[in-house]
């Protein structure tokens, strides 16, 4: 191979490598976003993305159940007809055209990305083996930081219920919540009750393609 070879190799090498870097920090600042997706197909649209390279989170509980005379436990969605995906909202197509979903939510503007906060946290909570339960939404009570425990790090709103605490996690664009039980000493007070930012008439969430 001649010298003006080598040099117009490592040339090119030098071109593409600045894009490349580019594209892995832009993989890499993907967002959440909430799909809606037809009964029953939470598991199967999920599986779906993730066969197409998307990463997706479909939040499962644990349900007892009695069948033929046995108790029998199973899997099922936290937010039924929800699950959640990281994609580029300009590049929503393939998103879209995946088995069962059929919507992306957002506003009038588009697509409105899920806090990663709240998915962090939700993950979390579920990781954690703790109980955990649907819990109406917008949640009343004190909004505080999680120091100790399976839950440490998270944020959340705590609530008594028969003089016990609660700790309450919500997705605030799909306006649902769900209650965490946790321990009184794993908790130290962060700011007063008030309604999350953004909260309101103009974030319910409309459906959008």
């Amino acid at each position: 191979m001649s010298e003006v070879e080598v040099r117009d190799i490592f040339a090119a090498a030098a071109f593409f490598e600045p894009e490349r870097i580019t594209q892995v920090t832009f993989e890499q600042t993907l967002e959440w976003f909430a799909l809606t997706v037809k009964p029953r197909f939470e598991k199967a649209s999920a599986c779906s993305l993730e066969m197409k390279g998307y990463e997706a989170f479909l939040p499962l509980v644990k349900k007892r159940h009695v069948y033929g005379g046995r108790n029998r436990e199973s899997e099922v969605p936290l937010f039924p007809g929800y699950i959640f995906c990281r994609f580029n909202p300009t590049n929503r197509l393939p998103i879209l055209l995946t088995p069962g979903v059929t919507r992306i939510l957002g506003n009038g503007s588009g697509p409105m990305p899920v806090p990663d906060t709240e998915i962090v946290s939700l993950k979390t909570a579920l990781q954690s083996h703790l109980s955990v339960h649907p819990f109406p939404f917008p949640p009343q009570g004190q909004k505080v930081r999680i120091r100790k425990g399976a839950l440490a790090g998270i944020d959340g709103t705590i609530v008594t219920i028969k003089d016990r605490f609660r700790l309450v996690l919500s997705i605030s664009l799909l306006q649902r919540s769900v209650l965490v039980e946790i321990d009184h000493d794993w908790v130290v007070s962060e700011a007063p009750a008030h309604d999350a930012p953004g909260i309101g008439s103009e974030l319910h969430a409309q459906l959008v393609v």
